[in-house]
């Protein structure tokens, strides 16, 4: 079966995801066509008055992207007749410029958001996001209605709506460490084989390099050094509170037992098996991270950390899906063109290629979101119908002009020319669809690999309790109070930098009490009622 085949069959799947859902506060949706949050009387294809559209990315525009955007121009003056103004932020400025312009109102038609910055839920919370349902499987926006299929849209609603255009090119990607290979060996180090591996080659770099920072942080983002629990029926999930809710059930898997977030009192620890019933066990993810801490670069929460390994100035990468290796290694080799790298799989099961081992909620991990004051959802929702509509629109905005910044192999590769380097898209904020996916002709074999088996549905493991919908109606007032409190702590303690053990546990108690003040425990009670009322209609 080939890669297409593979990922039309990935998004077939009906399998429901875990879903933290939250319930969208009412507020009037207009759009240019003077609707509530559906398509204007007239087509995509029809509406010819000029728009400027305003969107909010991240990371940094690439160089010639005014050269694409007057190409888009062009080609679509007829059609759309639509310019394109993007505001690019650091990642940390801008979660909290889209906190900013949502609650200003200042005008913006597109935003990259996620659930894992941390803001999405509660924006949908406050009604910031406008409801997409009617743009999707609607003849007047074919583009749309080809590229997402009824699964994925319904894979990625939350309290059964869509308030976003998901951005995903395969249903997980395995996440990588990239290092430099040259280091390891010239340190005299075996191939790094596990965490421990990996452990040994950063002191070699602060012993040996001290002009260098072993890894780009921060060190507790995403995948790495995260708990692999060997109970199935113990488990992390992200839900509404800005960070993850450690769930235990029973052995049966049809009660939950236990409900536990960091700080919390030994009475809640105590619901949980051994050995997660101790705070060292449970929450050691956060312990690692501070010890780890030493190994980022100073300022960590302010550093620009991919300008830090372009300038040659790190061992390692931090977190990085395994498609972005490639450009890693490219970055590099223009400072430092003797470098040689290598690929660390952070997850032990993905090391080893194992079955069942990647687990997904079969949702986005990225997307685009709408603002519901935006004056210009139609024209806006026209532009994304334009985009997914055909290979040739989406690679424009993808890889660049072609014959100028990349060539096509067939319809799933692509090699780079000589001015990609002008033209490098961060395709997972705007542009990756599991339709349109090509493979870089000049990527490593083993990125290849990985990418291959990633590929393969047998891959995959169905997340507990995937298909659960939290309906937050009931507790919304103490999730807007309690998640940006926490957001905040979790930011740090991500970093490292909250302390190491009682240290830790002193920040994390302390933050604790004060989110117990403004709702933690309402919330809490009434996610164990749903999960249980969930599993009373659906374990087996």
């Amino acid at each position: 079966m080939n890669g297409k085949m593979i990922r039309a069959v990935l998004v077939g799947m009906t399998m429901p995801l875990i879903l933290g859902s939250l319930v969208a506060c009412s507020r009037e949706k207009t759009t240019d066509s003077g609707t509530s949050g559906s398509p204007g009387a007239s087509s995509a294809s029809s509406q010819t008055a000029p728009v400027t559209l305003k969107g909010m990315l991240f990371s940094e525009a690439p160089k010639d992207l005014p050269v694409v955007l007057e190409e888009f121009e062009k080609q679509t003056k007829d059609q759309l007749n639509t310019k394109l103004s993007i505001e690019w932020n650091t990642i940390a400025d801008h979660k909290q410029k889209v906190k900013l312009k949502m609650a200003t109102g200042e005008a913006v038609d597109f935003i990259f958001d996620a659930p894992w910055m941390g803001i999405m839920y509660n924006m949908i919370n406050q009604g910031a996001y406008a409801q997409l349902d009617s743009y999707f499987n609607n003849d007047q926006y074919p583009g749309l209605k080809k590229a997402f299929s009824k699964e994925l849209l319904e894979n990625n609603k939350i309290n059964g709506h869509i308030y976003s255009i998901p951005i995903v090119d395969i249903l997980k990607d395995v996440s990588v460490v990239v290092l430099r290979k040259d280091l390891r060996e010239k340190y005299g180090l075996p191939a790094i084989k596990s965490y421990d591996d990996l452990k040994k080659f950063y002191d070699k770099v602060l012993e040996n390099d001290k002009d260098l920072s072993p890894v780009s942080g921060m060190i507790g983002f995403s995948d790495f050094l995260e708990t692999e629990f060997e109970n199935p029926n113990v488990f992390t999930m992200n839900l509404t509170t800005g960070d993850d809710w450690f769930v235990s059930l029973s052995p049966d898997g049809k009660k939950v037992e236990g409900l536990a977030i960091v700080g919390d009192p030994d009475s809640e620890l105590a619901k949980f098996p051994a050995p997660y019933n101790t705070r060292a066990k449970l929450f050691e993810n956060y312990y690692r991270y501070a010890e780890w801490s030493k190994y980022q670069p100073k300022d960590v929460l302010s550093q620009k950390m991919d300008n830090l390994w372009k300038a040659g100035k790190l061992a390692s990468t931090g977190w990085l899906p395994v498609s972005l290796a490639p450009q890693s290694e490219a970055d590099l080799k223009k400072v430092l063109p003797n470098a040689e790298t290598e690929i660390f799989i952070l997850s032990s099961c993905a090391r080893n290629f194992a079955k069942n081992c990647l687990q997904t909620d079969f949702r986005a991990n990225n997307s685009i979101v709408i603002p519901a004051n935006s004056k210009n959802i139609d024209r806006t929702m026209a532009f994304f119908d334009w985009l997914f509509s055909s290979r040739e629109n989406h690679d424009l905005f993808q890889y660049g002009i072609a014959g100028k910044h990349w060539e096509p192999i067939g319809n799933d590769q692509y090699k780079e020319l000589e001015q990609i380097d002008h033209y490098r898209f961060p395709g997972y904020e705007l542009t990756w669809n599991l339709n349109y996916f090509r493979m870089n002709t000049d990527a490593p074999d083993e990125v290849k690999k990985i990418w291959a088996y990633a590929s393969k549905p047998e891959s995959y493991k169905r997340k507990k309790l995937a298909g659960f919908i939290f309906n937050n109606e009931a507790v919304k007032l103490q999730l807007v109070q309690v998640q940006p409190k926490f957001e905040a702590f979790n930011e740090v303690a991500h970093a490292g930098l909250a302390g190491n053990g009682a240290d830790f546990d002193a920040a994390a108690k302390k933050i604790n009490e004060e989110l117990r003040s403004l709702g933690l425990e309402q919330i809490r009670a009434e996610l164990k009622r749903q999960i249980q009322e969930y599993l009373d209609k659906n374990a087996k």
